[in-house]
């Protein structure tokens, strides 16, 4: 059996291509030495891991770009101005109840980014730009 093939079990095998070695407090030259006779790769702090920043500082709001983004992705302006206020309820509740949760059970959300999803919801629900200040 070549070392590049792990078994798990009898018939699985572990795609080490696919895989990537991470260690905490293991000198740099022991990692890479260990992921060459594995034939996988390194991965540092801070990485992505099912789309979720780990390693990370989250009380930063930078990281929470990308479910500000999502939002605003979510929110566009064409859509308040096509949808009733019941459409745009169901749209808040819908695009508010999911795209964080996630997030939310694994680290805190800072105060500015939660006022900030508020301001664009609210902005959103009244049918303005969540750019501008114009109100439909």
């Amino acid at each position: 059996m070549s070392p590049s093939v792990f078994l798990y079990g009898v018939w699985r095998k572990i795609n080490v291509h696919k895989s990537k070695l991470l260690c905490v407090n293991v000198p740099d030259e022991e990692i890479s030495n260990t992921a060459l006779v594995l034939g996988c790769g390194v991965e540092k702090f801070p990485m992505m891991y099912l789309r979720v920043h780990v390693g990370s500082n989250m009380c930063r709001c930078g990281y929470w770009n990308c479910i500000v983004q999502k939002f605003e992705s979510k929110m566009s302006r064409w859509k308040a101005r096509i949808l009733s206020v019941r459409g745009r309820l169901s749209l808040i509740k819908a695009v508010l109840g999911n795209l964080p949760t996630y997030y939310m059970s694994l680290y805190w959300m800072t105060k500015t980014v939660q006022k900030r999803l508020e301001s664009m919801r609210n902005r959103f629900f009244l049918g303005g730009d969540l750019d501008g200040k114009k109100f439909t």
